[in-house]
């Protein structure tokens, strides 16, 4: 607008970057003066952060030249699932080899997007080879590192150090599937593949620190030497959580490790896996509960189970549809009671939710139920998210098969809500710039994890 005068500046610390906005606003005077917005307060949060999802460093055998770069990260929600290598190939007789200099790391999504590449030092020689992935979907992300090493060759010999890379794919869990190995293409041809290292079982690897040898002028060159990788866990908890959601389950049966949606994402829809009636022969009714998550505009789309049960046919999924309840809030099952150790018991039937933007409203009441529900129990206790929050996390409560016993199958559910209004765990300041005399502050409103601010 025309009027007024800039007011005094103020800047995030460095390393940072604007990530949240609190608007100040004067409501309507009616007959009176208005000014409306008199200004903003702002919220900076670190760049690049280190991830809070951390479990553990890689440090497989790698040579003995160069320094080590900083750590660069898969974005929070994201985990490596391929690569590239940079190798200089052989020079010759005479002449000066590196033979690795680089690898790009690829990071995503366990739904397959947001992909992006991380490196911490692109190299000085040789050429990108072509990718290669985790390509088994039941083993999506790269758990282990392994380099090519060339012993130090002494004074009078030419020296390489680290000549190729190869992990290994998993989905946090050892199977056949992650004794293969995903190996660079183009690694040079000096040296022995050395020692490796793997992420604890629960994770995969999401931050690389390259050890690299800078230029030696007329000396002998090894350039990069190999590097430690971060892990991060896949089943890590959220930085927004709020509250534990505790519905009424049946007796039977062990949790599950909670699996959680994306960071800004919550649930808003659901499928239900359930056994039909099997006659004379054993129920076991509900087996599994699939939760579907989004973000606030509808992106990030998403499936989440912490076990997805033995038995039965998954129904169609039913979905949070009013635009003003976009996330499920609630919690209740249908839960058959013990029929003690003559009659068959099913234990859990069916699940059913309630959706909100956050606060109570006429379509809060309305239930969204799973379809095919078993026909054996009664609908019991409810819980709920507090205001301002929605489902984000499940750990399902579920008996092992029985063998020739009495199955249940699953036996409910708890559930963990996270603020649809949280902070971020990376803030570093707040920024107060001069603003006007009139009005409130509004709730901050945040930037993504893992995004900031470029432009308004």
């Amino acid at each position: 607008g025309p009027w007024g005068k800039g007011k005094d500046e103020a800047a995030g610390s460095e390393g940072s970057a604007i990530c949240g906005i609190s608007s100040q606003y004067e409501k309507s005077q009616d007959s009176g003066d208005d000014t409306a917005m008199n200004g903003a307060f702002f919220k900076c949060c670190s760049l690049p952060s280190e991830r809070a999802d951390q479990t553990f460093e890689l440090r497989p055998t790698i040579g003995p030249f160069g320094d080590f770069r900083t750590y660069e990260y898969c974005p929070e929600g994201t985990w490596v699932y391929g690569f590239q290598q940079r190798v200089e190939s052989d020079q010759g007789a005479g002449s000066d080899d590196t033979a690795l200099n680089a690898i790009r790391l690829y990071c995503r999504k366990k739904d397959g997007t947001g992909i992006e590449s991380i490196s911490s030092y692109d190299g000085a020689w040789g050429n990108w080879s072509d990718s290669v992935s985790c390509t088994d979907p039941s083993a999506p992300f790269m758990f282990s590192a392994t380099f090519k090493i060339e012993d130090d060759q002494g004074t009078a010999d030419d020296d390489t150090s680290a000549n190729g890379f190869k992990s290994r794919c998993w989905n946090g869990k050892p199977g056949s599937y992650s004794n293969v190995y995903v190996e660079g293409k183009n690694s040079g041809p000096w040296g022995d593949w050395k020692s490796e290292a793997a992420c604890p079982e629960g994770s995969a690897i999401c931050g690389i620190t390259s050890k690299y040898e800078e230029y030696q002028d007329s000396d002998d060159d090894t350039a990069m030497n190999g590097a430690f990788f971060k892990c991060c866990s896949l089943n890590s908890a959220r930085s927004d959580e709020t509250s534990e959601l505790r519905p009424t389950v049946g007796p039977f049966g062990t949790f599950h490790a909670y699996l959680y949606c994306s960071e800004s994402t919550w649930a808003y829809g659901f499928q239900q896996r359930v056994q039909p009636p099997q006659g004379s022969d054993d129920d076991t009714a509900l087996n599994a509960i699939r939760l579907y998550c989004r973000k606030k505009d509808g992106t990030g789309i998403e499936s989440i189970s912490s076990h997805d049960g033995e038995w039965g046919d998954w129904g169609e999924g039913v979905y949070c549809s009013d635009p003003t309840a976009l996330f499920m809030f609630s919690a209740t099952f249908k839960i058959e009671d013990d029929q003690g150790i003559s009659v068959d018991d099913t234990s859990a039937n069916g699940f059913k939710s309630r959706c909100w933007n956050g606060k109570p409203g006429n379509s809060s009441n309305v239930y969204l139920e799973g379809k095919s529900t078993g026909p054996s129990g009664d609908w019991k206790t409810e819980t709920a998210c507090p205001e301002g929050s929605a489902i984000c996390g499940i750990s399902s409560k579920f008996e092992q098969s029985q063998q020739s016993g009495d199955d249940t199958a699953m036996n409910g559910a708890f559930f963990k809500c996270c603020s649809l209004n949280s902070g971020r765990s990376d803030e570093t300041s707040e920024l107060r710039p001069t603003v006007g005399s009139f009005g409130d502050f509004h709730q901050y409103i945040y930037c993504p994890e893992g995004t900031w601010a470029y432009s308004f």
